[in-house]
């Protein structure tokens, strides 16, 4: 038996996690809680001469909760989004390395 020891991410979910319809390719939609988070691409990959405040710079990443969708491959989709910025995303890529959620980068 291996012992868990990570805090439960049930307030952390609370805390930063947004509604959306997440719907896999083939599958039905789903409502589901999303954390969205915006991470800096790496300096190779930014524009040259690009102000420091450059958003183009960024890609979108949306953690869903595995034991919400059980599958989310790539061309799926996600309604919702930041609250700045809410539409639906296409995922483009995913992430499989964290057991809890299935890390999404979306345009």
């Amino acid at each position: 038996m291996v012992l868990d020891l990570r805090p439960p991410v049930g307030a952390f979910t609370a805390a930063f996690a947004r509604s959306a319809t997440v719907t896999p390719v083939g599958g039905t939609a789903i409502v589901a809680d999303v954390i969205w988070e915006q991470e800096p691409l790496e300096p190779a990959s930014q524009q040259v001469g690009a102000s420091p405040s450059a958003v183009a710079n960024h890609r979108l990443l949306a953690y869903v909760r595995r034991d919400e969708v059980s599958t989310l491959p790539p061309g799926s989709t996600i309604a919702g989004g930041p609250e700045h910025n809410q539409k639906t995303w296409r995922v483009h890529s995913i992430d499989a390395s964290d057991p809890d959620y299935h890390i999404a980068a979306v345009t």
